[in-house]
């Protein structure tokens, strides 16, 4: 929720495995979300990779 321009303004409903909805949590685009990789998974399949930090992109085939 919030504008991916904006990475300040985005927030990501969180479910932990094993847990059901009722201990879902809101939490802020910081490192405790942007660095997991379910997290990238979940840009990459929405079309939002440019927010995965530099550190975190896969290289492409014949880059190194």
């Amino acid at each position: 929720m919030g504008n991916e321009k904006r990475k300040s303004t985005l927030d990501f409903r969180v479910r932990w495995q094993g847990y059901d909805e009722e201990h879902d949590l809101w939490l802020p685009f910081s490192e405790e979300v942007r660095d997991v990789k379910a997290t990238h998974i979940y840009l990459r399949a929405k079309g939002l990779q440019t927010l995965i930090p530099a550190q975190f992109n896969e290289p492409r085939q014949g880059q190194r």
